[in-house]
């Protein structure tokens, strides 16, 4: 007989008549393979009873009644005699949704580094009524593990957790109360913690419950001393004792410099003592506010400081405005004379998606009736001015000569663009995808005429570099990062193509004021039996093979190998072909991969190709398997081609993180399909779906088709031009 998935902990003293309503909870777990073990510890109202009545007619497991002891020792009892790899721990007077055990398994299974889960909670009153307010809980292992130095992190009667991890961390300890605190404690220096944003228990609240009988933080803090050394490599005990009071207040007096060095100093020791990389915590939310408010506090009064406050606050009252301010001001309130497009690449110089989001925005802005003039660098020698088409002119600059400066090349392009704009610029709208040169705008006195649309999240792509190192593509400077926070923040209008990129920099930088999601247009593409033969011929196919597309830039992020796991793993996969359009830096490697897998045979690396409707005409299925796109244009090109598209599913965990906008894209069943973004075997299941019923697949296609109807660029412009119609002021009120 197979041992149970789950074993659930459940600690009972005098829990009547809440019992039944949380042993009926349990099983009615949608995850089944699971036991109960429950402990008595000399209940006097019943609840033995209650508990003889549930286990093992109801629910499979046994009852120990005959030894009672006091929390943290039954609780490690229970671990030790406990037959299963995880263990579940719920509270006899709380209740459990029905889903909470089989969604902290599946994370558990596709996240084996995890070693305790834990999830958010809702409140309850005694009469199973559900309360305002909710513990709500931080999700990211970082900002856990940096918590548990100041607070309890989890929320005791959700967490799911690994047997063997918690043996390995000692186990629960006697400690009353604080067992728990006490525990996370030492399992955070050994392996990573997390949370779901899920309220996966309904937690009662009762003036006899522990949690209530055992206010306040002093416990908390006299379990953390004992963990001093652990929780604070690096510093002596006097500074850890003067980091925690300062942080626990608001205080300005006293605060030094050497205080946020220590806190600093503290984190990335803790880093390395976790094995992490070196800037592991400092990336936590907790870590990134405390070190504000130490730096803030440190600044308040210094002299320095307040005089260039004031000096800024007299050049606001009374500065005469330049003509740069004195153009925004009608630009804000009525059409501006011009846009200015202002992009590091444009036509001929094309390279991807973000050049020809470019191309498509000056196009359909001149399209308006507008005059549009795109300043750009000059990489190719194109000539130094040119008139595309009516209303649309190029103006090519450069290229920057970087001379012994080449180690600044971020500040140096901000520079340069600062003077591109201040002597090239005329009066009118900047669109700007580029932090250095939003900076750029900024620092040329032209903030207020700037729209920014960035085109991803530099922190999070370097966020991501760290957990991934084979995406070295993503990596980006600490410049960079600092250039894009400012960015971010000084730009009066920010419009975001997807709510990815948004929630990217909610999590990286905080929320904001002025921000818009705008997604992205696509034209409609004709639908040509016939060029799809010719198409097919082109590339050696006939009407036998079943092919599977790709259309991108042959980088790490696109994480090609993903997809051709899913392929090694299909059965009787002879008849499907892999057409790969696009190059890069990473065919080499794919090309060793697939030979390794045994499917060299079946890849067609089609190379660059300018148009790829052609590509998209021989195509049965489109593949978007990226673990970093901030928009994904190509899967919008396919579905208006008429091609079903398969994108992998948004997951921010810091961890493992996959950062597409598959999810709101996509309408899974109806115009594609969605895949777990770390198993290729969903991968491949999904593909036999659309490879074995091409009633489905057709039916996706026409849906997808219809979907794209009515989001061309010209639509999509005029949405821009409704946001940047209004004043910045109205703009901020409205996205408050």
């Amino acid at each position: 007989m197979n041992q149970p998935a789950v074993t659930w902990l459940l600690p009972v003293k005098n829990a009547m008549p809440y019992l039944t309503e949380a042993l009926a909870s349990i099983a009615a777990q949608t995850y089944v393979h699971h036991t109960v073990l429950a402990w008595d510890n000399g209940s006097t109202d019943g609840s033995a009873d209650e508990l003889r009545r549930w286990v093992p007619s109801r629910i499979p497991g046994r009852v120990i009644t005959d030894q009672p002891m006091g929390l943290g020792a039954c609780l490690a009892k229970m671990v030790e005699m406990a037959d299963s790899p995880l263990c579940a721990r719920i509270d006899g007077d709380d209740v459990n949704l029905p889903n909470r055990l089989e969604r902290q398994v599946r994370f558990m299974q596709l996240h084996p580094e995890v070693a305790v889960l834990g999830t958010d909670i809702q409140f309850m009153n005694e009469a199973s009524e559900d309360q305002p307010g909710a513990w709500s809980v931080s999700t990211d292992d970082a900002d856990i593990r940096w918590r548990l130095r100041f607070c309890n992190a989890l929320n005791h009667p959700t967490v799911v957790f690994r047997r063997d991890a918690i043996l390995r961390a000692g186990n629960y300890r006697d400690v009353m109360p604080g067992q728990d605190y006490d525990l996370w404690v030492r399992v955070a220096q050994r392996a990573r913690l997390a949370n779901l944003p899920e309220k996966l228990v309904r937690y009662r609240l009762l003036e006899t419950s522990v949690g209530a009988t055992h206010r306040g933080h002093d416990r908390l803090e006299r379990i953390a001393d004992r963990y001093t050394a652990e929780l604070y490599p690096d510093l002596s005990t006097d500074q850890v004792s003067r980091l925690r009071r300062l942080l626990a207040s608001d205080e300005d007096s006293g605060v030094t410099l050497g205080d946020y060095r220590n806190l600093r100093r503290c984190a990335t020791a803790a880093a390395r003592q976790a094995r992490e990389p070196r800037a592991y915590f400092r990336y936590s939310t907790q870590y990134r506010q405390q070190a504000r408010s130490l730096l803030a506090r440190w600044l308040k009064g210094k002299p320095m400081v307040t005089a260039a406050r004031s000096l800024v606050g007299k050049k606001r009252q009374s500065g005469p405005p330049s003509p740069a301010t004195q153009s925004a001001g009608t630009t804000a309130a009525s059409e501006p004379a011009s846009h200015i497009v202002l992009c590091d690449r444009f036509w001929p110089d094309t390279y991807g998606g973000l050049e020809r989001k470019m191309w498509n925005l000056s196009r359909a802005l001149a399209g308006c009736g507008l005059g549009v003039s795109v300043i750009t660098e000059n990489r190719t020698n194109a000539p130094e001015h040119e008139a595309i088409k009516p209303n649309l002119s190029v103006q090519r600059v450069g290229p920057i000569n970087y001379g012994p400066f080449w180690r600044c090349i971020s500040l140096m392009r901000v520079f340069w663009w600062r003077k591109i704009i201040r002597t090239q610029a005329g009066p009118g709208t900047l669109w700007v995808n580029d932090p250095r040169i939003a900076v750029a705008t900024v620092l040329a006195g032209r903030r207020r005429d700037l729209v920014y649309q960035p085109i991803g999240c530099a922190t999070a792509r370097n966020r991501l570099a760290v957990t991934r190192p084979e995406v070295y593509t993503m990596r980006a400077s600490g410049v960079l990062r600092f250039l894009d926070r400012l960015a971010h923040r000084l730009a009066p209008r920010v419009i975001h193509e997807s709510d990815n990129v948004l929630k990217q920099f909610q999590d990286c930088y905080g929320d904001r004021r002025g921000v818009r999601v705008v997604h992205n247009g696509v034209e409609p593409a004709p639908l040509d039996t016939a060029s799809r033969a010719a198409a097919r011929r082109r590339w050696g196919l006939d009407n036998t093979h079943w092919v599977v597309g790709f259309v991108g830039r042959l980088d790490p992020t696109k994480d090609l190998g993903f997809l051709f796991n899913a392929v090694s793993r299909i059965e009787d996969s002879q008849d499907i072909r892999l057409l790969l359009v696009g190059d890069g830096p990473d065919q080499e490697r794919l090309q060793t991969l697939a030979t390794e897998l045994g499917i060299a045979d079946r890849i067609i690396w089609a190379g660059r190709c300018d148009d790829p409707a052609e590509a998209f005409a021989a195509m049965d299925a489109m593949v978007l398997p990226s673990v970093y796109e901030a928009f994904g244009n190509v899967l919008m090109e396919a579905m208006a081609a008429g091609v079903p598209v398969i994108g992998r599913r948004r997951d921010a965990d810091p961890s493992r993180p996959v950062l597409t906008p598959c999810d709101e894209l996509i309408e899974n069943g109806v115009t594609g399909l969605l895949v777990d973004p770390h198993d290729p075997a969903d991968l491949a299941r999904q593909l036999q779906v659309l490879r074995l019923f091409p009633g489905a697949r057709d039916a996706m296609g026409r849906q997808g088709r219809r979907l794209t109807t009515g989001r061309s660029w010209d639509s999509v412009v005029r949405q821009y031009l409704r946001v940047i119609s209004q004043p910045v002021e109205h703009i901020s009120a409205q996205a408050a």
